[in-house]
Order: C-alpha cells, then structure tokens, then sequence
C-alpha cells in the first residue's frame, strides 16, 4: 500500500512474523544487500545499527556512497542520509492480526523510488518467513 503522510510518500507491507524478527531484519547491516534492491555490499563498524552508525553501501549502480543514521528509536524506526540526501525511514508496528506492518517512507521527490521500496518490502518478507521457518 502507498499512502502519503507529513509531506513523504509511505510504502507499507504485512509481514507474518514477530515484530523483533522483522527489527532484526532491518537493522542487520549484514542483510541489507539481501533484501535492498539498491544495495549491493555494505561496510559499517556496526553490524547492527544504531544512533550516529556510520558507513557506506555500494549501489547497484557499482559506486560506494556514505551512510549515517539520522533518526533510531529501538523496535519502532530509523532513517538514515546516504551521501548528502536524507533518505528513506524504515518502521516496523504491530498489526491488529499479530503480523507487523513494515513501511519505508521517502521524500516527496523521491517518487521514483517507490517500487524499489515495494521490492525490498517483498524480500523482507521473505526473508523474515525463512528465519521463521
């Protein structure tokens, strides 16, 4: 689902796992190339991030840009600003049918992204029913 909340485009997906597998999924840098279209390889001090982390992904466009999370709150959000831009926020709620709603929200601009944010949604979907398997 795409929806449009404080001005930034929101792309929202059930997931039918627990709400900490999902975290986990999301805030494992060693698992953003497998679920992040536009991600390719990843190098951070920290595998799991946090406030300040910093780092830099390789896109799949093959050039290396640098990362830092912006905004953390533990089991509910982050967002980061890759290169200069800030960039997408990640959420994780508890759905009302014990699933957890995953969305990704983005500037405005960013439109474009859109379907490369309903891709990654897929992936860590199926990533979060492979752990749980």
């Amino acid at each position: 689902m795409v929806t449009l909340r404080d001005k930034r485009f929101r792309v929202s997906r059930s997931v039918d796992a627990s709400l900490d597998s999902v975290w986990l999924i999301l805030t494992d840098t060693h698992l953003w190339a497998l679920w992040g279209p536009s991600v390719t390889a990843v190098e951070s001090g920290d595998r799991y991030i946090r406030a300040g982390t910093t780092g830099r992904v390789k896109t799949a466009l093959f050039f290396w840009l640098s990362f830092v999370i912006t905004t953390y709150v533990d089991n509910r959000s982050w967002r980061w600003a890759v290169g200069k831009l800030q960039a997408t926020g990640h959420t994780v709620e508890q759905g009302a049918d014990g699933t957890t709603v995953v969305s990704f929200d983005m500037p405005l601009w960013a439109f474009f992204y859109i379907p490369i944010c309903w891709l990654a949604l897929r992936r860590i979907d199926s990533l979060a029913r492979q752990q749980s398997s």
